[in-house]
């Protein structure tokens, strides 16, 4: 599997990749105290559809990512040029980075780093190399202990006690670690798919997903992509059920109607009709109508908003890539 190279040292936030944006999905494993991720590579997908030049109706998600936050339990989304992964040590933040040290994740920020030593743990420290195993002697001469300047511990969340130079010098405070709490705008979800409530500053709401809806007959009606736009569903699609005993039926815009028809337009059978797009999250009528003088009777088809699938989203509502994010602990 072909990944794009990353920089050893990484900037605290999620570099855009590619030139077209686009949204983004990020896995997050792990577990246990330590389980923080570590990026180890970007593969873009396959991107064999993007939107035609002369409609772009997803244009608004580019530049989104959208990443599963194992310490939270969100899903989140947010724009990817303030997406940070990492944690906060001496209450600054540090980000991960690509490559381990010692089997392990580290994290730095360009000048401060934390990572896992041989002989004392987590380490932090602002003059030691990234990975160098810091030094430590008693002098008895000094009485005092010597070597290098850090803070150390066996877990590298709550607090890391200091070390070298300044193990019992009796001035210098413990280092205070933390997982890093988002505090960006973004969007956050209990499910992957569905609708996304703002957080951090953020304003109104965004959906993962195609819509759905459910009919009277148990039948489901999916929003297709290439026909939306923001959250006018244009485009629904009821497949046939052997159980259900439905039939399959599109809606779709009809010009010579002037509205959203499922079924065949003029048919003396009938047909339904409504002259407003479904909207995504909101109940939808589609009404039953003849040809005049026609004697023929139906019923109108009730669809009520349910959840959110991954449909047919993936291919069409991005606007050139879609991203999966390889991390592991």
């Amino acid at each position: 599997m072909p990944w794009v190279a990353v920089p050893p040292i990484s900037i605290p936030t999620d570099a855009s990749v590619g030139s077209a944006g686009g949204l983004r999905s990020i896995g997050h494993g792990g577990g246990g105290d330590d389980a923080l991720p570590r990026l180890v590579g970007v593969q873009a997908a396959d991107a064999k559809f993007p939107p035609l030049a002369s409609e772009q109706p997803f244009s608004d998600d580019v530049g989104k990512v959208v990443f599963y936050n194992s310490d939270t339990s969100k899903w989140i989304m947010a724009a990817g040029a303030s997406v940070k992964f990492g944690m906060v040590a001496d209450g600054g933040f540090l980000a991960i980075q690509p490559t381990e040290i010692n089997g392990y994740a580290w994290f730095s920020d360009g000048t401060n780093h934390v990572y896992k030593s041989v002989g004392f743990g987590w380490v932090y420290t602002s003059t030691l190399d990234a990975g160098v195993e810091p030094r430590e002697w008693r002098d008895d001469d000094l009485a005092a202990y010597q070597g290098d300047e850090f803070w150390a511990g066996t877990t590298i969340l709550t607090s890391l006690s200091p070390r070298g130079i300044y193990l019992d010098d009796g001035s210098t405070a413990a280092i205070t670690t933390a997982i890093y709490t988002p505090d960006y705008e973004r969007w956050e979800s209990d499910t992957r798919y569905g609708a996304y409530t703002a957080a951090g500053g953020a304003t109104g709401t965004w959906a993962v997903g195609n819509a759905t809806w459910t009919d009277g007959s148990g039948g489901t009606w999916t929003q297709r992509s290439d026909h939306s736009n923001g959250t006018k569903a244009k485009d629904l699609h009821r497949p046939f059920s052997y159980f259900g005993g439905s039939s399959e039926l599109f809606l779709q815009w009809n010009a010579t109607a002037s509205a959203y028809v499922a079924g065949t337009y003029g048919s003396e059978l009938g047909w339904w009709q409504n002259a407003s797009a479904p909207v995504a999250g909101s109940a939808y009528t589609i009404t039953f109508a003849v040809p005049e003088e026609s004697e023929v009777t139906g019923s109108d088809i009730e669809l009520t908003p349910s959840s959110y699938v991954d449909g047919d989203w993936i291919p069409t509502k991005v606007a050139i890539y879609a991203l999966d994010w390889a991390v592991m602990v």
